[in-house]
């Protein structure tokens, strides 16, 4: 009986381990091919497909099963370990994923632009900035938001104009943002391994990080200078600990060149480095740079700009307190919420993006002193009235998810420690399984249609010169322009929209910020405007041309 049972569990071992590969096979094919979102019907139940962790849950499930049910599993889960701990220690496999990921994240970026749903006001904003600041018109957004300087300070952006002069195309920073997001596994790899002797454990926390669920909504942005506080957090970190002080401070000035808020989270660091790392020096001096710094970018440079820069779509009481229930300007803000704890302690606890960020971490960032590090700037965001910062943007968490990465490398070896060392490898194979269960599969892209491919052809038809009001998710697709009004409500009473050379509607892609209504009754408005005839028209576009332009006319 027991010899029949036992033949039973290894055919079923060898049919779902089968099935696992066909699994495997299957997401590989839709990461180059493209197919989310998509719906699936099983037994009369619908289950959204939007990335590809269903399948990679169903795959990894399998696999396990077949694992455990397989009668030699303490030799196969032995050869396994024994060979991922191999596979981990080569010194090539760190560069390896990251070139590995490089390139999913690139293409994913890429299938983004070619279907027309890349972030286009933030992506544009830098885009046009660097072309015209090539131009001569330094980091000039044209109507889309005027000199981008006036709002914020982002220095370090300007190290890219070599590039950009280079490729001159909106696919450049499209690319180099997929790359960029994920070369930050690298510096953080090599800190990870500071803590842990085991070589599969920084590989595993490396693995996590790239398949965190905030570095797919990060690359949504498709490009916004945030996304070098990963790289640079990660770098100055490892570099301190190494006692690579030249390079550390080189890093720091990196990092404050993001933003004018980036002395914040430097602060934070200085003050982590003074209090528990025994580095007094290095932390004060970086509390004190970063202090400068905030002064300086904050106090000096930014209202110089506003001074200088005339300004073309500025936003009124874009310069509001985030924080007006604790006051206005920054020491009334600091006053503020430390005389009010209560208040500040119940804003910072109800946000349920609280929970959602430690989840799939097991909470391990909190068994730590290093927590200081994410705690006191997630204080600051989730305090805020400003939906944008309690709920914790995107574009925001790119400064905080490197500091809860480095608290769970610390949380983690505190809890190796706590567990002994009889059970230590258990424990880190054990959690090293959950983490990948609980972080992989985020990953998804877009197929790139004839239709898509048709819109962005149609795009890039209209001639340079002209002066084009489209979509506004055909912004980055329609060439560098002097005017990039796209449509809204809020454009319609600029001269270059009510008197466009061209307007190109289309109905199948993303119609942020206006809705179907709208694009339907600009397009009846258009057909019954003497000024413009249809030159092209099929289900979904509309390409209307004013009958006084000439491509060859001198504007």
């Amino acid at each position: 009986m027991s010899k029949t049972v036992n033949k039973f569990k290894n055919a079923v071992s060898k049919i779902l381990g089968l099935l696992s590969l066909v699994g495997a096979i299957l997401i590989i094919v839709l990461i180059i091919k493209g197919a989310f979102p998509y719906e699936l019907f099983v037994f009369g139940k619908k289950i959204a497909i939007k990335n590809i962790r269903k399948p990679f849950l169903f795959a990894f499930i399998l696999f396990l099963a077949s694992l455990f049910l397989s009668e030699e599993r303490g030799s196969k889960i032995w050869r396994l370990k024994d060979g991922l701990e191999r596979l981990c220690s080569n010194p090539f496999a760190i560069w390896v994923i990251a070139l590995l990921y490089a390139g999913l994240f690139a293409w994913q970026q890429v299938t983004e632009y070619f279907t027309m749903n890349v972030n286009f006001l933030d992506f544009s904003f830098f885009d046009y900035g660097l072309y015209n600041t090539l131009q001569g018109k330094f980091m000039f957004t044209a109507d889309l938001h005027g000199w981008l300087f006036r709002a914020h300070f982002y220095p370090i952006v300007l190290i890219l104009l070599p590039l950009v002069a280079v490729f001159k195309s909106p696919l450049f920073l499209v690319i180099f943002h997929g790359v960029l997001v994920a070369s930050a596994v690298v510096p953080f790899y090599f800190l990870a391994r500071l803590k842990f002797k085991e070589s599969f454990v920084p590989m595993v926390l490396a693995l996590t990080l790239l398949n965190y669920f905030y570095v797919f909504e990060i690359l949504q942005f498709n490009f916004h200078v945030e996304a070098f506080y990963p790289l640079i957090i990660f770098s100055a970190f490892y570099f301190a600990l190494t006692g690579k002080d030249a390079l550390f401070f080189l890093f720091l000035a990196l990092g404050l060149m993001v933003k004018e808020e980036s002395p914040v989270y430097f602060m934070v660091i200085g003050l982590y480095f003074t209090l528990f790392q025994k580095k007094p020096k290095l932390g004060l001096g970086t509390m004190l740079v970063s202090a400068l710094y905030f002064v300086l970018s904050n106090k000096v440079i930014l209202p110089l700009f506003n001074n200088a820069m005339p300004s073309l779509a500025y936003t009124s009481g874009i310069n509001a307190s985030p924080w007006p229930q604790y006051g206005s300007t920054h020491t009334q803000i600091v006053l503020g919420m430390l005389s009010n704890p209560l208040a500040l302690a119940r804003d910072f606890l109800s946000r349920p993006v609280l929970y959602r960020l430690f989840k799939s971490l097991l909470f391990v960032p909190l068994f730590t002193p290093a927590a200081c590090l994410w705690f006191l700037p997630l204080l600051m965001y989730l305090s805020s009235s400003l939906p944008l910062y309690n709920e914790l943007s995107p574009k925001y968490a790119n400064a905080i998810y490197p500091l809860i990465f480095i608290a769970l490398v610390y949380g983690l070896s505190n809890l190796a420690a706590l567990v002994g060392e009889k059970r230590r490898q258990n424990f880190l194979w054990l959690i090293s399984c959950v983490f990948i269960l609980l972080n992989f599969g985020h990953y998804s892209v877009y197929p790139i249609s004839g239709e898509s491919l048709n819109t962005y052809r149609m795009a890039k038809s209209v001639p340079q010169s002209a002066n084009l009001v489209t979509m506004g998710n055909l912004v980055p697709q329609t060439s560098y322009r002097e005017h990039n009004v796209y449509f809204a409500e809020s454009n319609e009473t600029k001269p270059c929209y009510s008197n466009a050379d061209y307007y190109y509607l289309v109905k199948n892609i993303n119609l942020y910020p206006v809705n179907l209504a709208y694009v339907e009754n600009t397009i009846t408005r258009l057909k019954s405007d003497p000024r413009y005839e249809l030159v092209y028209y099929d289900n979904n576009r509309y390409l209307f041309k004013n009958k006084t332009y000439s491509e060859n006319r001198v504007a």
